[in-house]
């Protein structure tokens, strides 16, 4: 690290994993993110490498709407989707269901050495359960008076968040009554409507840079 020197480094945006796959493979690119597919193929070659990051994605309501103004939707909405199936299969092994917003590693509690990701998790908070989602949708549902509900979920338009949002929309359609609907924009537009509230429903991501 002391005596070698980068001059240059050139960055490009590339929002098709599969277009950054062939480019790396065919040795025009030194550097790709890998889809769940492409992450079969590769992780037992010698170059492919897991580089952590301390970011937490999650979904923020907008509780200025009906029925997103309702405590027990939101937890519903919460406990319908099965993380670790997201983790493992959609994400391909290259995440952490997260149980706060302290990303997995990131930071150590000073008074018992544990990782504090751990010592934050509230399992009554986060946590897949399927039945008890649905009790608690058809209450919310009583409490605003409402029998059908139609949400839209606002994402980044790359492959990896569409993928998400796609797995999240089959998990929460799993409540009676609920129609889910994808929007995916481009990043800096996403970030503008989470600004401005409008949106039902937006993946949202924590980093501690």
């Amino acid at each position: 690290a002391k005596s070698v020197k980068t001059p240059k480094v050139t960055v490009q945006t590339i929002k098709d994993q599969n277009t950054g796959y062939n480019l790396y493979k065919s040795k025009k690119v030194d550097y790709t993110t890998l889809s769940p597919d492409q992450y079969k193929a590769s992780k037992n070659k010698k170059d492919y490498t897991v580089i952590s990051q301390a970011s937490t994605a999650f979904i923020e309501f907008n509780e200025n709407k009906k029925p997103l103004n309702n405590t027990n939707i939101r937890k519903a909405l919460s406990k319908s989707i099965d993380r670790q199936t997201m983790s493992s299969k959609i994400l391909g092994g290259g995440g952490t269901p997260a149980t706060s917003f302290t990303s997995t590693k990131l930071a150590k509690d000073p008074a018992t050495g544990k990782d504090f990701a751990k010592v934050a998790a509230d399992k009554n908070a986060v946590g897949y359960n399927l039945k008890e989602a649905k009790k608690l949708w058809k209450q919310g549902l009583k409490e605003t008076g409402k029998k059908k509900v139609t949400l839209q979920y606002l994402t980044d338009d790359s492959d990896g968040a569409k993928r998400s949002a796609q797995f999240i929309q089959s998990q929460m359609e799993k409540l009676p009554g609920l129609k889910v609907t994808i929007k995916t924009v481009p990043f800096k537009q996403r970030i503008s409507l989470s600004d401005e509230k409008k949106f039902d429903m937006v993946n949202t991501i924590w980093g501690a840079d």
